[in-house]
């Protein structure tokens, strides 16, 4: 029976954990196998199980591979980038007996932009417990006759879930289960683009297959084109699929004329819908849907109203493309609602966004963008006040404007303590000063990530870094980019100054975007970041002039480099 001394000691190694660097934590199983235990099972550790690849050579005898394969840390999830494929093909011989080090725990994978084909097959052959695939981004795919080509059939034995952006991405879908025999979970997130031969093939892959589709789309039907003479195959494909979870439609005419509201209310499994049309529909009978997405393209505002039967809505997001207001006047009933994003295109209506703060009570997440050069004074100060116990994340995003917004006029009388937000993101065209730092730090004492923009309106950055850095000692990543709409530049003397304050100032950051200059030795200033503070695993300088280049290093870089330092001495001393 596990006492009360127990927990006190779990907490106590957790407390610890936190305060040590990248080799003693993946070196634990060393400390204690209870310290081990809980690195492996607790979920305040799950985080410290994701492995990301990107930008590293595999070699058995440089960090951190060297430092990982002694250690046996056991990893749960895996993500590889495009960028790490550079190593991949020179090293492959030495990569491999990484992988399959990997592959011992490995039972989730994250790929972006690229995917499975004749180059990368290997890699999955050493992953035999892999059970869940996301492929991500325009470029991801799945090449299943390159697979058969290579006499490579159930190479996924074990893979329940796959999700990648499109069908189009997979070729001979219909011989997916070639593949992954055990396939139980297919998810899709954009169907542009989708022709009719496509559908049929998705609708061939679940008659064969019952429940394997989790998301289907439901196309505009036009008797005059092909996917109008397979309306009702495609409507019955979805009404016998009770696995299904999502439907993407898109429809110029009210949904009402487009049999959508009746599929929607035979299938009570689906909980998340995609809409692109010009209304918001009669949804009082499926208050089932826990996520909406509207995309209303007509030039007046729908009634919104409709809204209100979602009595288990917790996600809603609206892009309002052509009205001039983007929300309803009168408050909404959406106190259920935990994340919010509004794309607004051309509305600038003051009475909108006090209808917003009013119609949702318990936000946890909230993203406003908007794409007009006009925008309604104290947007930030209004949701602050009508949150203030419950937002954990907050971006606001102005795109296309350059009317500098001081972020202190914004602030002004605000005098709500945000203690939940540990996520701020303010748009290009804010303008930060040390007033409204010393504002903000009273304001979100717990913030954890601030990224924001800096343009020709922002005051000299190095004069307010330290401020905020001193006022917000817990924070781990901090962003720092150029304005999308202004120019911005650093003198030599800034750029160096804003390195010495971070030093100085943030031994607590992991992540770190900073401008910089052209004549700033950017190896050295990269290296030195990492070498006085312990936490910090990436580093981006951009040189803030008209060219915006970018210097990039992570820790797995910066410790290969050192490796690579200590080589060579051996080898000059040794000669």
């Amino acid at each position: 029976m596990t006492s009360i001394n127990d927990y006190f000691y779990d907490d106590l190694l957790i407390i610890l954990f936190e305060y040590l660097d990248y080799e003693s934590r993946v070196n634990c199983r060393q400390v204690c196998v209870r310290w081990h235990s809980l690195l492996m099972t607790d979920f305040k550790f799950k985080s410290d199980r994701k492995l990301f690849l990107s930008n590293c050579s595999i070699h058995p005898d440089l960090a951190p591979v060297s430092i990982l394969m002694v250690s046996q840390f056991a990893y749960e999830t895996l993500v590889i980038s495009k960028s790490a494929l550079n190593w991949l093909s020179p090293y492959e011989e030495n990569a491999m007996p990484f992988f399959e080090f990997l592959g011992q725990f490995i039972t989730e994978m994250i790929l972006t932009d690229f995917g499975v084909d004749r180059d990368t097959h290997q890699i999955f052959k050493a992953l035999p417990f892999l059970n869940r695939l996301k492929i991500r981004g325009t470029n991801s795919f799945v090449k299943i006759k390159d697979l058969i080509d290579l006499n490579c059939l159930a190479l996924f034995a074990n893979l329940n879930d796959l999700e990648i952006s499109s069908p189009l991405c997979i070729d001979r879908i219909f011989d997916l289960k070639l593949l992954m025999p055990n396939l139980k979970s297919l998810n899709f997130t954009d169907f542009a683009h989708l022709e009719s031969r496509h559908l049929r093939n998705l609708m061939k892959l679940e008659k064969d297959n019952p429940g394997l589709l989790r998301t289907m789309y439901l196309p505009m039907f036009q008797e005059n084109r092909d996917d109008g003479k397979h309306k009702n195959e495609i409507i019955e494909c979805i009404k016998r699929n009770f696995a299904l979870k999502r439907i993407i439609h898109t429809s110029h005419v009210p949904l009402r004329t487009s049999s959508v509201s009746d599929v929607l209310d035979e299938c009570r499994n689906i909980n998340e819908i995609f809409l692109y049309c010009t209304e918001v529909p009669e949804i009082t009978s499926f208050n089932h849907i826990f996520v909406l997405e509207l995309k209303l393209t007509d030039e007046f505002l729908p009634d919104l109203s409709p809204l209100n039967a979602l009595s288990q809505l917790k996600r809603l997001e609206i892009e309002v493309k052509e009205a001039a207001c983007c929300f309803s006047h009168n408050a909404l009933n959406l106190a259920k609602i935990e994340i919010l994003k509004l794309i607004i295109w051309k509305s600038n209506c003051n009475e909108c966004y006090r209808s917003i703060s009013r119609s949702f009570q318990f936000l946890r997440e909230f993203q406003l963008i908007t794409f007009c050069n006009a925008t309604p004074r104290g947007q930030i100060k209004s949701f602050f006040s009508a949150w203030s116990s419950s937002l954990s994340e907050l971006t606001i995003r102005h795109a296309n404007s350059c009317i500098g917004i001081p972020l202190t006029s914004e602030l002004n009388g605000c005098d709500k303590i945000c203690s939940a937000l540990k996520s701020l993101h303010l748009g290009n065209n804010i303008v930060i000063n040390g007033n409204s730092i010393n504002k903000l730090c009273q304001i979100c004492p717990n913030l954890l990530t601030f990224k924001f923009h800096v343009g020709s309106a922002s005051p000299p950055i190095d004069r307010t870094l330290e401020k905020f850095l001193i006022g917000m000692p817990r924070l781990r990543t901090l962003l720092i980019h150029p304005s999308e709409t202004s120019f911005f530049n650093v003198t030599f003397g800034e750029a160096s100054t804003i390195i010495e304050t971070i030093i100085k100032y943030g031994r607590n950051l992991r992540n770190l975007t900073i401008p910089t200059h052209y004549k700033t030795n950017h190896t050295h200033a990269m290296k030195s970041l990492f070498k006085n503070l312990e936490y910090l695993s990436f580093v981006q300088l951009k040189e803030m002039d008209s060219r915006r280049y970018g210097y990039v290093m992570s820790r797995v870089k910066y410790l290969e480099s050192m490796q690579e330092n200590s080589n060579k001495l051996t080898e000059m001393e040794g000669g």
